[in-house]
């Protein structure tokens, strides 16, 4: 079976675990839906195609608090070994979180936990964007406790 395949029966397997029919993808190949109303996902295939990348724009940092908030995402990043990685959208001052895993370490249930737990944490960003404040240990998850072991 071919990565694309794999990622098709995947999606499908996804959408049978959370109740619903299908899970289409664009014509790019990225399936995209949005969570409660206010989280919107998106998951693809990484370009080499052995990958799984869940990513969400985040919204805009408070204006006043910009750089703050930018080093608190480098920070959040691990250094690259974090489960989750943020960036900035060229072009804007949207911020993006996303996260990658191995395509073949997936199953319907697994991707169906990942994505919880990938809304929560781009819940708690986009949440504390939306307070206006300068970042603190609170307002944000750990970075921390997104280190993979």
């Amino acid at each position: 079976m071919s990565t694309s395949e794999r990622f098709a029966e995947l999606l499908n397997e996804f959408a049978a675990v959370i109740g619903q029919a299908e899970m289409p993808t664009d014509e790019r190949g990225i399936c995209s839906f949005l969570v409660d109303g206010t989280v919107p996902v998106n998951i693809g295939q990484d370009p080499g195609g052995e990958g799984l990348v869940i990513f969400a724009p985040l919204g805009a940092p408070p204006a006043e608090h910009r750089g703050t908030w930018q080093v608190r995402m480098l920070r959040a990043n691990g250094a690259g070994g974090g489960a989750y990685m943020f960036g900035m959208a060229p072009a804007s001052d949207t911020a993006l979180i996303s996260s990658h895993r191995p395509l073949a370490a997936l199953s319907g249930a697994a991707l169906a936990s990942w994505v919880g737990e990938f809304v929560e944490v781009a819940r708690s960003w986009i949440d504390a964007f939306a307070k206006g404040a300068e970042p603190d240990a609170v307002s944000t998850a750990s970075a921390d406790s997104w280190l993979q072991v």
